[in-house]
């Protein structure tokens, strides 16, 4: 379970029943629950499990907000931003979006502007191969822009990644 400090039903129901199968069924099943800000002493005694500490690595981070243009497009505004961004900025570049449609709509969007860089969307509904083209590391070195759904924001790392644009906005579930 990993950043378990965002608390939900569902990951807390996921780690009621994972803990009832360990006990009835797999007394050989590892639970492993993960957070940078959790009160971890207070989770090891309810899980009766040791704490385990590891140390991350720490990016100084700058950031920058824009005011909102209200006749313009989400869609729009970030493809205007992440061309300024690609312009001023030096390395690659990940843009969250809140669905697959406005991903596709920003791709086009700078595909059409020729912008000297990989375009890569990233959504849970992509196949794995397409998720994994997104992630690595490009062999010539040319940039890449990813654009993501919130699939991209705790879950995975992708080097090189040196300017975030988020667009504020993500699907409700």
């Amino acid at each position: 379970f990993d950043e378990f400090h965002e608390r939900s039903i569902h990951a807390d129901l996921a780690l009621a029943l994972c803990l009832q199968i360990q006990q009835l069924l797999r007394g050989d099943l590892k639970i492993v629950v993960m957070s940078a800000t959790l009160e971890s002493e207070k989770l090891s005694s309810f899980l009766n499990a040791p704490v385990i500490t590891s140390s991350g690595r720490q990016f100084p981070v700058e950031i920058i907000y824009e005011s909102i243009n209200k006749t313009e497009s989400i869609t729009n505004s970030i493809t205007r931003l992440t061309r300024r961004a690609f312009k001023e900025q030096h390395g690659d570049i990940l843009v969250f979006l809140p669905g697959a449609g406005e991903i596709r709509r920003v791709q086009e969007n700078l595909e059409a502007e020729n912008i000297h860089a990989h375009i890569f969307p990233l959504y849970g509904d992509l196949s794995f191969q397409k998720q994994k083209e997104a992630i690595i590391p490009d062999p010539t070195g040319k940039r890449k822009i990813v654009l993501a759904t919130s699939i991209a924001e705790t879950s995975i790392t992708i080097e090189g990644i040196t300017t975030v644009i988020d667009s504020g906005f993500s699907r409700g579930r």
